[in-house]
């Protein structure tokens, strides 16, 4: 069973193997959705002495998913439920006749003097005239191999979103955009992240620094098999990837060599 608690402890683990120390850890949750959210803040150890780039993950848990992953859990079948009717305190409830595609029981409910069915509006009905129907709601419910027709569990989907933040140093160019976005693609060619510079104003107009900013999100379907933790590995290299094309895109190239001439041989 995938819960919220196993993915921000494979997160975590992923992240201290990967290198990255924790700056923050924030869980909340929002009373009135019962969405709970998690966010980590890290850094490089070997980014010092104060961190040029720094990374958030995060990602949203709302309670849809907490009712999926709970429904997950490996607990008595639906056959070993007790009834309803003994739940409410009606007594023992009479044996189903059948069962249908979508988990309710057919059941004969015996009449109050115990002698047959109560009655009901379609009592007056001939069975001539019943059959039919009841016939029609099983055919919609069978398969063409004469199997039930079952509805389609729906996935647990998870959305988690990595924010990598950087300083643009003065000495990077104007043509600092171009070279970060080539150098992301071509380490991250698939998907690559969205970049965003910002440059911070001061009151009197004044810029003082720029800031930029890579965004990814991934989209992971977490009905897996086992029980121990979540394998998150390929998405925090992506992040190193991310971090590794931010420290290639800021250097700016220098001057190359001039055009080479051919050496002036001596006249003779």
């Amino acid at each position: 069973m995938v819960t919220y608690e196993l993915v921000c402890a494979s997160l975590a683990e992923g992240l201290q193997q990967a290198g990255l120390q924790t700056m923050e850890v924030e869980n909340s949750v929002d009373i009135h959705t019962c969405q709970r959210r998690f966010r980590v803040v890290c850094r490089w150890r070997d980014d010092t002495p104060s961190p040029q780039a720094w990374v958030e993950i995060s990602f949203a848990w709302d309670a849809a998913q907490t009712a999926l992953s709970l429904g997950r859990d490996d607990g008595p079948a639906a056959d070993e439920e007790p009834p309803l009717a003994e739940v409410a305190g009606l007594g023992p409830a009479p044996e189903p006749a059948g069962r249908s595609s979508r988990g309710l029981h057919l059941v004969d409910w015996p009449a109050a003097d115990g002698q047959g069915r109560e009655d009901s509006p379609a009592e007056g009905l001939d069975e001539e005239a019943k059959e039919p129907e009841l016939a029609d709601e099983l055919e919609a419910w069978e398969l063409e191999d004469g199997e039930e027709e079952l509805e389609e569990e729906p996935a647990l989907v998870l959305a988690i979103e990595a924010r990598l933040h950087f300083w643009v140093p003065d000495t990077s160019g104007d043509d600092v955009a171009r070279r970060l976005v080539r150098a992301a693609g071509q380490r991250i060619a698939d998907d690559p992240p969205v970049l965003t510079l910002n440059t911070i104003i001061a009151p009197d107009g004044t810029a003082l620094r720029r800031k930029g900013e890579f965004v990814q999100v991934w989209t992971l379907d977490l009905d897996v098999p086992g029980t121990g933790l979540l394998d998150f590995a390929p998405l925090i290299d992506e992040v190193v990837g991310m971090r590794a094309a931010v420290r290639e895109g800021l250097e700016r190239p220098g001057p190359g060599p001039g055009p080479s001439r051919r050496p002036r041989l001596p006249h003779r």
